[in-house]
């Protein structure tokens, strides 16, 4: 099955099904003919995304805002593993499935279908009111039953506009449903026990930290608050990292050389090697006899890396 520029997941999905013969299609469309927001693919199907691969659903989950992701080096790197297990019917966790308008650009579709024989629906229909790239409303089915659209995407599907199809009011703003993913960079996340190691770092040469920073930070690192307990905070662990690697200071590049080793996690689904995250922990710690059953590397096999810390 090959994946077009930009589809949807709801394109895939039902694309794969159209390809193998399944008519079921509640995984995808809801009963009133609405895309679910975050579908999942229809028990027992999973060998049909196996060559598809879990990189390349998580890349389109990814574009969808779909996945969790932390956006911060102390955050927890791999939140996205549930979804992706959710997404592949693996767990049967508790996802809030809100609904979407099924829009569509003809101009694309005819396009598509002269080009490939076949089409699919956009990202970016799901996210705004107009085709970018011919710089016109979209038209958006209506909405009564499943079967209704499903009969329209069939239409559609031949490079038709469905009967009762209306363009998108101009009035209509662009949205995004939650945080564009695809702005988040790959980057180096803290274990558990380095964030810890850290937090005793900051509490020792807290008085010392020769930086261009602002009053509020400065006046955080010199309260006389009890230090450990104060600075392991995560809020305040974030701001100083920020601002002493800002300030490419000497003393952080200390603290990471003397303290810090890399190692890379296997966090796929498929297969486990297919997606890896990178991580900084402590030299001085032991991960298969971790006991902080919040620390994600314990729980993984762990490669080397030869990647530089700073």
């Amino acid at each position: 099955m090959y994946i077009l520029n930009d589809e949807s997941i709801q394109s895939v999905i039902y694309r794969a099904h159209l390809l193998n013969g399944i008519s079921d299609f509640r995984n995808v469309v809801d009963p009133k003919g609405r895309w679910l927001a975050f579908p999942r693919i229809k028990a027992g199907t999973i060998d049909i995304y196996r060559q598809l691969g879990d990189k390349q659903i998580l890349s389109i989950l990814k574009r969808q805002s779909l996945v969790k992701f932390s956006e911060h080096r102390f955050g927890l790197p791999a939140l996205y593993k549930s979804d992706l297990q959710y997404f592949f019917c693996l767990t049967n966790q508790n996802i809030k499935m809100y609904k979407q308008k099924i829009m569509f650009c003809i101009k694309c579709i005819r396009e598509e279908i002269y080009d490939y024989g076949f089409c699919s629906f956009k990202i970016d229909w799901i996210n705004h009111s107009h085709c970018k790239k011919h710089e016109i409303p979209l038209f958006v089915i209506p909405q009564k039953s499943r079967k209704d659209t499903l009969h329209c995407l069939r239409m559609i599907f031949r490079g038709e506009v469905p009967d009762g199809s209306t363009e998108v009011s101009n009035e209509r703003h662009d949205f995004y449903y939650g945080t564009p993913q695809s702005r988040i960079k790959k980057r180096l996340y803290f274990s558990q026990c380095l964030k810890e190691a850290f937090a005793v770092f900051i509490s020792e040469e807290r008085f010392d930290f020769e930086l261009d920073i602002s009053d509020r930070l400065r006046d955080l690192l010199r309260k006389g608050q009890p230090a450990h307990f104060y600075m392991s905070q995560l809020h305040i662990v974030k701001q100083v990292f920020d601002a002493l690697k800002n300030s490419k200071s000497i003393q952080l590049k200390n603290f990471l050389d003397k303290h810090t080793e890399i190692k890379v996690v296997n966090t796929g689904v498929f297969r486990q090697t297919s997606i890896t995250e990178t991580f900084l922990k402590s030299n001085r710690e032991n991960c298969s006899a971790c006991k902080k059953i919040e620390c994600f590397l314990h729980l993984n096999d762990l490669l080397s890396s030869g990647e530089s810390a700073y």
